[in-house]
């Protein structure tokens, strides 16, 4: 728009006309929305003036829209007019007169700004500082203009009004423009410290809030400082000889202060106080002359309750002085009368009377309350429990003041006691008999069985008599009391529990949130009213419920047929007298249909009556035998509607199970079986899957005829993506396969085998589809049909792979799992193994290798299957795979060699083992690492079989593996420092880039693998080569025991024997972090490592002297750094990179279970200097360092190594300045890339 329509707007607002001017205002505020708009000057104050004349239009619709539309402007205007318009609206809204020196122009706009109202005023500069940038304009105005005169105003106006005012905008301005602010911070402090011990209370708040806010943007030496004094002064006045109301107010507000900044600034930023003011708490407390202000009181436990929130771990110190302190201040009740013995009798009485206390008459409540609050937070803080903890106690305490008669505390008691309960409620063993003395709940659970009468009774008083959410909270808290008190609770407190709670919410409530906990805690008292032989209490509920149901909220009809279900499954015909009880069984029977019947019920309603009446027909067939084929017949109907057909296929499907499911007619079955198989063509994942598992459930009971249009239907859902639902119709497939005659099998194989070949080959398989599919091979197998022969599937799997020259291996591995299910099938399987080996001396070429991969794959497979204990012409096949090793194929070589060490077994385990361990000493490079990978399957092979033959050499072979390293020695080339974990292939059996550096790694492997099953026997062995002379072997024994310890944890073997036999060996193992070469120091942190993340308190003897070596090697070592004569420049290399990061990964792991150890002095100081140096250090050690640091940071306990001001500065100085360096002019891509990584962490 040009300037035209927005004098045309300027003159409409100034209108006689309320609607001109409410056009002319929105359609203004509509034009702001869209952005910048470009005005000159004169225009802008004009508009401004029209706004601010608006601002006291009679129609408060204008007034609105120029409330929203002046700030907009505003903040997009000149700067002097802004600066104009705030000094005269501050003015305003501080009764300041302002005397205006300038032009015409600014005396129009401060002639219609003055006659501003003040709520106005207010509204519109708090809109403006939101939209002000505090970057450009924040400086000027805030710091200059506004801040002096609000400080000023709210320390010497005496309008109480304008003080709040100028506080509120305070608090406003210090959220946003806290760097302003701390230009003028001695003044702010200053002006607000005299506030905050002003006579009024909403004055003293809002100055606290503000003061809280300030300092938790400000920087730290303020708050310290502040802290200091504040405490000091509160220390000072608890010391006071003359506790008067002045002494009294200036703790209060020291408190107030307190409290104001723990909640604004956070518990990391107080945590190094919290201790000193804990401490000076407690000693408050301890003087009676200080506790009778209830106030006072009250402040003091609200800041406890804070910190049991928060920071629990804090107050583990003082636990039990806290105990005593929370259990005095919850009996704290100085206006209680003492009650003779006839309470009981007229409680009902005195708790009427009681009902009319109020704050004004018994302040005494507002201190219980926050005392019940702070021991619901203990019961909450599970770390904060010890076995020295008092918990039985407090809990004791809480319940014997359930004679309350403050409604509030009474919820907050019965609150804290509920959680409480459902903390102890996982804790409880599955017997009936309690196993908890070593648990700190042991002792409530005794405190509760002592109390279990008292609860009882005390609490039919409060139930009585109380409000709603009273009610509530009662009944929530004797369902979770039941769910612990169920072991002792007797057959006379289970009819006290019936009669006082739960038939009242049946008789004579009318609220629906009573009536639906009353429901819920019949649900937890019908179990044990069924174990104590009950059922004409029972009868008597489910009348109950049948009635509440009828005439109740849909939720609570729904609720009461759900507890109608529970209470069926818990009755039994063997347990209760049926004739005792059928009439209410009928009652809720016909209940359940005339809801199903009734058009216009929730679909909740329904739902909850269709499994109702499954359970009761699934549960009682007999007695319902007669409305049976009614109840079935609509139960079908509702497989026709799409909101309950779900429910009701899973309902029906549970009846089919039941005894009641072979007494079903034939036409009904068939219906049913018809809309179920017809409802999987449904595009509705959760039906299909429902009509799927009711067919895998109840699948003997198909009926025969439905094969065909049964088998379209499942083979249709076969599909790759859909890995659950597949594996669903493949476990139908099995059942139907053992259970159908030859036709089905025919079937069968014209419609779905295709398909799930098609499944083979399309993806690797995983998870329960691979054990469902495997399952139906196994099936066909052993059915043994004429449709099925074992040589045609196996020809068939072998087409496959064939078919694909280029097929992923862990497809083949997939096929070939499925060919080693033949062999257990008990079936001569020469034919097959002919063919393997044709295959195996096939001439290799690009159209064979797949075909020869699947074989060695499958000679793989079997050499792990203990049902498997010979192989016709293994001796051949053996011969045939030592020829494929010589061959050039990494990936057949790879494989070849698996094969070799897993078909051992089949030929000679013990001389074939060590036959190959011979083979490794006697030949190249190249066919060591081969003839390795073989030994590491056979020995993997022989421990998944549980072998013995594999401990009749193991000494001898750990010889040779060792000697193997050793002799290969002069011949290898110098070790590599990258990680041997990372060298790995893609491919598990293909040979690495480097044969010669992995002849390492998987002798390593193989060392480790024999070490962990025989222990006591290699240690000595381990020993000497850890201290042998050779640097390869020492490297190369250490990598041993750490792999030996991955395999243990990998395989959920228990590593207490292990770690046993280690333990004498250890100091060998840690004398090598100091070893001379670089390489074994990597190789013994990355044992520390391992220990740490697998067994932490193996090291705990040993842990400060590892810590002083790991902060050793995180220093660069001048003699790693070599230095390249590359001719016209020298370019240096720094191998000592892989050390670095290795040591702060093991401080990084060493730190989360020696948190207490990395406190000793010098250790703090010698990490952060490490911090700092490995910040600046190669990224890849960098990554590293920042990991740590943000676990110092983000850790309460840890935060402790850096509270320290001097580091924390150290820190942020180095930060600084690796966020602001960037990246050389003439860097590449990748370097600029590297450099936004490395800034962002």
């Amino acid at each position: 728009m040009s300037n035209k329509p927005y004098n045309i707007l300027a003159e409409r607002l100034e209108s006689t006309d309320k609607d001109f001017r409410y056009m002319a205002a929105s359609d203004l505020l509509n034009e702001l929305q869209k952005g910048p708009i470009q005005l000159d000057p004169l225009l802008e104050s004009k508009l401004c003036t029209a706004l601010l004349k608006a601002l006291q239009d009679t129609s408060s619709d204008v007034q609105s829209i120029a409330l929203k539309a002046l700030p907009l402007l505003l903040a997009q205007s000149e700067l002097h007019l802004l600066e104009t318009v705030i000094e005269i609206l501050i003015a305003n809204l501080l009764h300041i007169s302002e005397d205006s020196k300038s032009n015409h122009q600014r005396n129009t706009v401060v002639a219609a700004a003055k006659n501003v109202s003040r709520d106005n005023c207010l509204i519109t500069l708090k809109s403006l500082l939101n939209r002000i940038d505090p970057t450009s304009t924040g400086d000027t105005i805030i710091g200059q203009r506004v801040v002096p005169k609000l400080l000023s105003s709210a320390r010497n106006n005496s309008s109480l009004e304008v003080k709040l005012d100028c506080l509120d905008m305070l608090c406003d301005v210090t959220t946003k423009f806290s760097f302003t602010i701390v230009r003028v911070a001695d003044e702010f402090m200053e002006s607000l410290s005299g506030l905050v011990s002003s006579s009024h209370n909403m004055v003293r708040k809002r100055a606290v809030h503000c003061l809280a806010l300030f300092l938790s943007r400000a920087p730290y030496s303020y708050l310290q400082s502040f802290m200091d004094s504040l405490l000091f002064e509160f220390r000072q006045n608890l010391q006071a000889k003359q506790v008067n109301k002045q002494v009294v107010d200036t703790v209060r507000n020291s408190l107030s202060t307190i409290q104001a900044l723990f909640k604004v600034t956070g518990s990391h930023v107080l945590y190094p106080y919290i201790g000193t003011i804990a401490e000076l708490l407690l000693k408050l407390l301890d003087s009676p002359s200080w506790i009778e202000d209830e106030d006072l009181y009250e402040s003091v436990l609200q800041i406890f309750e804070l910190f049991l929130q928060t920071v629990p771990i804090q107050l583990e110190t003082i636990q039990s002085q806290l105990a005593t302190v929370l259990e005095a201040a919850l009996r704290y009740d100085p206006n209680l009368v003492e009650q003779d013995t006839e309470f009981d009798e007229e409680s009902g009485s005195e708790l009427e009377e009681d009902d009319d206390f109020t704050d004004d008459e018994d302040l005494s409540c507002k201190v219980r309350r926050v005392a019940a609050r702070c021991i619901h937070a203990i019961f909450l803080a599970r770390n904060f429990h010890k076995l020295s903890f008092p918990l039985a106690q407090l809990a004791d305490c809480m319940i014997q003041r359930l004679q309350e008669r403050d409604e509030q505390v009474m919820l907050e008691l019965l609150n804290g006691l509920t959680d409480l309960f459902k903390t102890i409620i996982p804790c409880l063993p599955s017997s009936e008999e309690l196993n908890l003395e070593s648990s700190i709940y042991h002792q409530v659970i005794l405190v509760l069985k002592e109390r279990s009468s008292f609860i009882i009774l005390k609490l039919q008083l409060v139930y009585k008599s109380r409000s709603i959410p009273l009610k509530n909270a009662v009944l929530v808290f004797m369902k979770e009391f039941i769910a612990i008190a169920a072991v002792w609770l007797s057959e006379q407190d289970l009819m006290n529990i019936s009669q006082s709670y739960v038939e009242p919410c049946f008789l004579k409530e009318n609220n629906a949130s009573v009536q639906s906990d009353g429901i819920a805690l019949l649900e937890r008292c019908a179990p044990l009213l069924c174990r104590h032989k009950c059922p004409q209490h029972l009868a008597v509920f489910l009348n109950h419920l049948v009635d509440i149901g009828a005439q109740g909220y849909y939720r609570i009809t729904a609720q009461s047929l759900h507890a109608c279900k529970s209470i069926f499954t818990v009755l039994t015909q063997d347990d209760l007298a049926i004739a005792s009880i059928s009439d209410a069984l009928l009652k809720a029977h016909d209940f359940a249909m005339y809801r199903l019947e009734a058009s216009d019920q929730d679909t909740e309603v329904k739902e909850a009556a269709i499994e109702c009446l499954s359970t009761l027909c699934a549960s009682f067939p007999e007695l319902v035998s007669l409305k049976r084929d009614k109840s079935l017949r609509l139960m079908l109907d509702k497989l026709h509607d799409d909101f309950v057909r779900t429910t009701a296929i899973r309902s029906f499907s549970n009846i089919l199970q039941s005894p009641l499911g072979t007494k079903i007619d034939e036409q009904v079955l068939m219906e049913f079986w018809k809309r179920v198989i017809s409802l999987l063509r449904k595009k509705d994942d959760k039906l299909r899957e429902s009509c799927l598992e009711s067919i895998n459930c109840s699948v003997t009971l198909v009926p025969s005829q439905l094969d065909s249009s049964l088998v379209s239907e499942l083979t249709s859902l076969i599909h790759r993506s859909e890995w659950r639902r597949t594996a669903i119709v493949f476990q139908i497939f099995s059942k139907l396969i053992a259970w159908r005659d030859e036709n089905f099998v025919l079937l069968f194989k014209e419609e779905t085998y295709p398909a799930i070949m098609n499944v083979l080959v399309s993806s690797p398989l995983q998870g329960k589809l691979k054990g469902s599919i495997s399952e139906l091979f196994r099936t066909i197998i052993y059915r043994r049909s004429s449709y099925f022969p074992v040589a045609n599937i196996f020809h068939d799997i072998l087409a496959l792979v064939k078919k694909d020259p280029k097929m992923h291996s862990s497809v083949m591995k997939n096929l070939s799992s499925l060919v080693a299910i033949f062999w257990s099938a008990n079936i001569d399987m020469t034919f097959v193994c002919q063919t393997l080996l044709e295959i195996l001396q096939s001439p290799l070429d690009d159209n064979s290798k797949s075909s020869k991969l699947f074989v060695l794959f499958t000679l793989n497979e079997l050499g792990y299957m203990d049902s498997v204990t010979e192989l016709a012409l293994s001796d051949k096949m053996e011969g045939t795979i030592y020829e494929m090793i010589r061959c050039e194929d990494e990936e057949i070589v790879g494989s070849a060699a698996a094969a070799l060490g897993s078909l051992i077994r089949f030929v000679d385990s013990r001389q074939g083992i060590s036959k190959l361990v011979s083979y490794v000493n006697g030949t190249e490079t190249r066919g060591r690492y081969v003839y390795l990978l073989a030994v590491k399957e056979a020995i993997l092979c022989q421990i998944h079989l549980s072998s013995m033959s594999l401990l009749n050499d193991i000494d001898a072979m750990t010889q040779s593996l060792i000697a193997c390293v050793q002799d290969a020695d002069n011949a290898l080339q110098p070790m590599e420092t990258s990680n041997t974990e990372e060298k790995k292939s893609i491919e598990p059996y293909a040979l690495s880039s480097s044969s010669k550096e992995s002849i390492r790694s998987i002798s390593s492997e193989c060392l480790g693998t024999l070490l962990a099953v025989s222990p006591l026997r290699l240690f000595a062995i381990i020993q000497q080569s850890l201290t042998s002379s050779n640097v390869q072997v020492r490297w190369t024994s250490l990598l041993a025991v750490k792999a030996a310890f991955n395999y243990l944890a990998r395989t959920d073997s228990s590593l207490d024997l292990f770690i046993q036999h280690l333990h004498p060996y250890l100091p060998y193992l840690l004398d090598l972090l100091q070893d001379p070469n670089a390489d074994v120091d990597t190789a013994a942190i990355s044992f520390i490592i391992t220990c740490a993340r697998l067994c932490p308190m193996l090291l705990k003897e040993k842990v400060s002297n590892i810590l002083n070596v790991l902060l050793l090697h995180t220093e660069p070592r001048p003699d790693l750094i070599k230095t390249v004569d590359l001719g016209p420049f020298k370019h240096s290399i720094d191998e000592g990179i892989q050390l670095r990061k290795t040591a702060f990964e093991a401080l990084l792991a060493l730190l989360p279970s020696y948190l207490e150890s990395f406190q000793n002095p010098p250790i703090p100081e010698r990490l952060v200097n490490a911090v700092i140096k490995g910040l600046k250090d190669h990224p890849d050690v960098r990554g590293i360092v920042e990991k740590l640091l943000i676990y110092l940071l983000s850790n309460y306990d840890a935060f402790h190594i850096l509270k320290d001001d001097s580091k924390i500065s150290s820190l942020v100085a180095v930060l600084s300045d690796i966020v602001s360096s960037k990246p050389k002019e003439n860097a590449v891509a990748q370097e600029i890339e590297k450099h936004k990584v490395s800034n962002n962490g």
